[in-house]
């Protein structure tokens, strides 16, 4: 069977819509945040009896999902989890399978899987740690999500084609209709931000809010 992605929006939602269009489904969270097992449980019906495989959006996790999955019996729920090391509430988590029978018991109201699914199939034996042997990176800040872009970019620059670059970038990533004319060093700049002329922007995230704001962060 062919995999389906789907995308849960809350905070956000229309930019993450927007961005995501037709290559998802989009589940979207209208009235407040409900976890990643209230998440799941709101996708429930579309799931219908398949297994699911769940990620963290805001995480950087260079690699494939194979060790997640090559070898899965089924049944047991698979939590994968960065250099391996113990499985509990504050451990560091990649990813998880999960099989219909506890996919098809979460509910759409706020919670979260180790609360409502985890601990328990720990407890029972039927919980399995997957090593991801890879790096693995927090994005929920605008500085997470800066420090997880330099290592990506490992020194290099990226430039998207429709950006405009008339000043320099050096180890730096510049998003599409993005506008350089100062000098970028060790930053993000996001879509339709701009650095202007005799600026220096050296080891910061700038974007435009969804007002049209231009916003900046150190890093």
């Amino acid at each position: 069977m062919d995999a389906e992605p789907a995308v849960n929006v809350h905070h956000h939602a229309r930019q993450l819509t927007d961005w995501v269009q037709q290559r998802a489904r989009i589940s979207m969270e209208d009235r407040e945040a409900l976890g990643t097992a209230g998440a799941i449980g709101h996708l429930r019906d579309w799931v219908a009896g398949r297994p699911t495989v769940v990620i963290n959006a805001d995480t950087w996790c260079p690699g494939g999902l194979e060790p997640l999955v090559e070898g899965w019996d089924g049944d047991r729920v698979r939590v994968f989890v960065p250099g391996g090391g113990q499985f509990g509430p504050r451990s560091a988590i990649v990813g998880t399978l999960l099989p219909w029978r506890v996919v098809s018991r979460l509910r759409a109201v706020p919670s979260g899987l180790y609360e409502v699914a985890w601990r328990d199939e720990f407890e029972a034996g039927r919980l399995e740690v997957v090593t991801h042997d890879g790096p693995w990176m927090d994005c929920g800040t605008p500085t997470q999500l800066l420090e997880a872009n330099l290592a990506a970019l490992a020194g290099a620059a990226v430039v998207d084609p429709s950006a405009t670059v008339l000043g320099s970038v050096q180890a730096s990533a510049i998003s599409a209709g993005a506008v350089v004319r100062g000098a970028v060093t060790d930053s993000v700049v996001f879509a339709g931000a701009t650095v202007e002329v005799g600026e220096r922007l050296r080891r910061a995230i700038r974007w435009v809010d969804p007002h049209g704001q231009q916003m900046t962060v150190d890093g």
